[in-house]
């Protein structure tokens, strides 16, 4: 009977996703700064946008191949009221367990530039902080390899 009950928890708990956190921006940008020792991926999408649902397994797995060197964090820029109807089962349909958080601001162009500079605010919209706060903005879509890349690159000696 236990190794029955085992059997059945066991896929449950390894297709757990993430929960979605609802965040003002002050709350996220503490989250993107906050020095843990890890390069940090934070990818701006939505689920209207195509390219940016395509490219969220690449995220997911970069955060479980990486997890000791990279934090990704996900960072949805749709309304709070789509979360269940939309924002979730994207995630669920994708086995999502990275940090992910659904950014509840109205006006973008009071945090954009805060998120890095020279980001003109269209997504898929990926910044990777080093371990020296530095901030490298990719606003295109990523695969896997690309991601990669973008870690040696930034993790070299």
């Amino acid at each position: 009977m236990k190794s029955l009950l085992v059997l059945v928890l066991v896929p449950f708990f390894m297709t757990q996703t993430a929960s979605v956190e609802v965040v003002k921006w002050k709350e996220l940008e503490k989250e993107m700064m906050t020095k843990n020792g890890k390069i940090k991926v934070v990818n701006f999408w939505m689920t209207g946008c195509k390219s940016c649902v395509e490219e969220l397994p690449h995220f997911e797995q970069l955060h479980r191949s990486f997890g000791n060197q990279v934090e990704v964090m996900l960072v949805s820029l749709d309304k709070e009221s789509v979360e269940e109807t939309k924002v979730n089962p994207v995630l669920v349909r994708n086995r999502i367990t990275a940090k992910t958080f659904l950014l509840d601001e109205v006006d973008a162009n009071t945090w954009i530039d805060k998120v890095e500079p020279t980001w003109t605010g269209a997504i898929p919209a990926t910044v990777v902080i080093d371990q020296n706060n530095q901030r490298h903005i990719y606003q295109k879509s990523l695969t896997y390899a690309e991601l990669v890349k973008i870690i040696h690159d930034i993790h070299k000696p």
